[in-house]
């Protein structure tokens, strides 16, 4: 059956679909729903969490909680809808870090041991020098 829309014309009847599952709620009662991989995602929520962080009136508490607990950087995009895989870590540096350049924090990814890895590849595992990915 075909129906009309407000010019008169014909349009096809929406088939029903089936029904969405329900996502993980929020505390908020929000749904996780922002992908981790969509970079537009993952800045919207980024900035969230930075915007709450310099509004903080205690500040800097809400920093250092981030900053010195990996499950509480996870949380802050988690509360905010993001779906962080649960083999991703989420770190948080000290302000004035990315300053000193090769003298700053490291993150080192950790080496799959098969195949052995060349000493150029293991080096590639090591970010010392701070760039936007972005």
């Amino acid at each position: 059956m075909k129906t009309r829309d407000k010019y008169g014309a014909s349009k096809p009847k929406k088939a029903n679909s089936p029904k969405r599952k329900s996502r993980k709620s929020l505390r908020d009662g929000r749904e996780a729903s922002l992908d981790w991989g969509n970079v537009k995602h993952k800045t919207k929520v980024f900035l969230e969490i930075m915007r709450e962080i310099l509004e903080d009136p205690n500040y800097p508490a809400l920093a250092n909680e981030y900053l010195n607990s990996d499950a509480a950087a996870r949380q802050a995009f988690e509360r905010r809808g993001m779906k962080v895989p649960p083999d991703v870590k989420v770190v948080f540096l000290p302000p004035g870090d990315a300053d000193k350049l090769s003298a700053g924090s490291a993150v080192i990814q950790l080496p799959q041991r098969d195949p052995r890895p060349t000493d150029d590849e293991l080096s590639e595992l090591f970010v010392a020098n701070y760039h936007i990915v972005w």
